[in-house]
């Protein structure tokens, strides 16, 4: 199955500056790049102005609005990523709507497909599990509602979720990926997901297996065929009763 024709890096000559640089922000690593015109489309952003403060400044931010009409739209797409007053909570206004527009772009044709790329070329890392052999994983949410859970990834090889390895990355809310994205791509593009691993690690002693009963044998009676060891001195301690 053919998918790209030309290489993407996620990047798009009509993306702008903002965009791009909380994208390429330590830490950030995991969110793709949206278009302008995705943006500026009011369908995709039903319900965001409840659920985001500054909601008109934080969107003049993502949009690098530099209308000469509105001051505060061109002081506010101009602020960096350490400002004071109110500038930094417009800063974190617009960080959290593009989190919260970007679990709707992941799901559409295009941001799934941009996801996907990322995933190939290992970007969001590597399944922690030893039999998986360092499979690719995808980012993925615990709940779609924001502040309830940190980002997780999921390894299509296992089907488990795990904490990812990096600390700079339990700090991303999982909300703005959502719980149906990794679903989303291998239901748009089943030829990309891996079969699901049917290796499973054997405990055994000795070389030999271990029965599935082997822990819930009481060994509470041996116990005092255990040899102790010599040369340990014997301590004891001496009752005092209060006065």
């Amino acid at each position: 199955m053919v998918l790209f024709h030309e290489r993407e890096n996620g990047c798009n000559v009509s993306t702008g500056e903002w965009i791009h640089r909380f994208c390429t922000k330590l830490g950030n690593d995991f969110f793709c790049e949206i278009e302008k015109e995705y943006v500026r489309d009011q369908s995709n952003l039903v319900g965001l102005d409840e659920e985001v403060s500054c909601f008109s400044q934080a969107l003049s931010v993502i949009l690098d609005r530099t209308d000469k009409t509105d001051d505060d739209f061109v002081r506010f797409s101009k602020i960096s990523y350490q400002p004071n007053g109110m500038d930094k909570t417009v800063a974190k206004a617009a960080e959290h709507l593009y989190g919260l527009i970007h679990a709707r772009y992941i799901l559409s044709e295009r941001g799934c497909k941009k996801m996907l790329y990322k995933y190939l070329q290992g970007d969001f890392g590597h399944c922690p599990r030893v039999l998986c052999s360092n499979a690719n994983v995808l980012p993925i949410g615990l709940s779609d509602q924001a502040g309830e859970e940190m980002v997780k990834i999921y390894c299509p090889k296992c089907n488990e979720v795990y904490e990812p390895r990096q600390l700079k990355y339990c700090y991303i809310d999982g909300a703005y990926f959502g719980t149906s994205l990794p679903h989303m791509v291998f239901m748009v593009y089943p030829d990309y997901r891996p079969d699901i691993t049917s290796e499973h690690y054997v405990p055994r002693l000795y070389g030999f297996k271990l029965h599935g009963t082997s822990y819930s044998q009481n060994i509470t009676e041996n116990r005092k065929f255990i040899p102790k060891p010599k040369g340990v001195p014997r301590f004891t301690v001496k009752k005092t009763k209060l006065k």
